[in-house]
Order: structure tokens, then sequence, then C-alpha cells
């Protein structure tokens, strides 16, 4: 069985990508951005665990992959979502522009959970439905723009699908 990349002929592809101080995916302006782990799965069934450890946020492992997400408010969301659950820190969003030619490896996540049947975890679709893994790089030909810092500023956050935020009572 293949595993289903995204078609080049589907470039130009523009993704956001979140990042913050914690994030195991270096970035400077020079080299893109890469990911922590630089090995490449070798079989298809080491591919899907790999893909559905990344999925779980809370797994430790180095991953090869780096997350981005089409939707643009969806990783402005998550980048809120993050500097609240980190004392507001400030979280970064990067504009991507994948074009043909460049030299990179994108898998939509969609794809993966229902042609692999890649187990999401605790993810509903409409949590990875925008979002993209690169394998191991993001060049730096592709980065639009500087870094755009975002931070939740304790404002109600907006109410989409995407997420759905407990406020809890202590």
């Amino acid at each position: 069985m293949q595993i289903p990349q995204v078609d080049p002929r589907n470039f130009p592809l523009t993704l956001y990508r979140v990042t913050h101080s914690e994030a195991s995916t270096t970035y400077s302006p020079r080299r893109g951005f890469h990911a922590a782990n630089k090995r490449r799965p070798e079989t298809l069934g080491e591919f899907c665990t790999t893909v559905e450890k990344h999925l779980r946020w809370r797994c430790k492992d180095a991953s090869p992959f780096i997350s981005t997400f089409k939707d643009r408010t969806h990783a402005y969301n998550w980048a809120r979502r993050w500097s609240r659950n980190h004392n507001r820190n400030p979280c970064y969003v990067v504009e991507i522009e994948v074009m043909p030619g460049d030299d990179v490896t994108v898998y939509r996540v969609t794809e993966l959970v229902e042609e692999l049947e890649v187990d999401p975890g605790p993810l509903q679709p409409e949590q990875y439905a925008s979002e993209y893994l690169f394998l191991h790089h993001i060049p730096p030909e592709a980065i639009i723009g500087e870094p755009e810092e975002v931070r939740y500023e304790g404002y109600p956050m907006p109410r989409n699908t995407r997420y759905t935020i407990r406020y809890l009572d202590f």
C-alpha cells in the first residue's frame, strides 16, 4: 500500500505553523523548520505508529513530522490556547507557502486516517481536518514574512467547532 502524499500538482499550498518555546521542532530564518527526529519510518506499520504518536501531543518521543494547518483561524486559536495553558507565554504563527518544485514531503492527516486507518487517538475529525504533516523539514524559502506573535490576552476565545474549552471552577 502506498502512503498518500499531497500531490505537488496541488501546490501552491498555503499553510500555518504554530511554534513556541517548548516545541521540539527547531526554527531559524536561514534554515527553516527542522523536526527533532531525522529518521524516516521504514515500513508502513512503523509510519502509521509514528504518525499516531505525533498526533498524541503528550507523547514525548521525538517526531520526524512538523504539524501545520491549512485553516488560518484554527492555527491562531491553537496558538492562543497554547499561550493560555502556558502562563500566557507567547506563541508564534508562521505562514508557509509550498510551491511546485519545493523539496518537501507533505501528508494530509485526514487522508492518513481514512486511507491507512491511522488512529488519531482522542482527536475529533474537526481537530485534524486541516492538519498537514511535513516530513523532516520546511525549507526557509517556503516561509512567508516574519513569525507573528500570538498571546492569550484573557478575553474569551471564539467558540467554534474546532475547540470546546471547559472553564473549571477551583
